[in-house]
């Protein structure tokens, strides 16, 4: 389907840069995205007012899917 969503959750307005968030950023990941999501939410943090917000990811998958093969991918994306 190649679409990629980023939901602000839990924020009335979008904060100015004299704020400094902290907290998390929650990256639902889905093996298939190509990481999308995954650079999204480091260029989030790059800004001064989300750097104090730690990255927590979920990966979505599916009984079938290779467990060791998911871990591998990601462990590209993330290291």
């Amino acid at each position: 389907m190649d679409m990629c969503l980023l939901v602000a959750k839990g924020i009335i307005d979008f904060p100015s840069s004299v704020f400094k968030l902290t907290g998390f950023i929650d990256v639902y990941w889905i093996v298939q995205d190509g990481g999308l999501c995954l650079l999204m939410a480091y260029l989030l943090k790059q800004h001064k007012v989300w750097r104090g917000c730690k990255l927590r990811i979920i990966a979505i998958a599916q009984e079938n899917d290779n467990n060791l093969k998911m871990q591998t991918e990601l462990q590209q994306y993330v290291y």
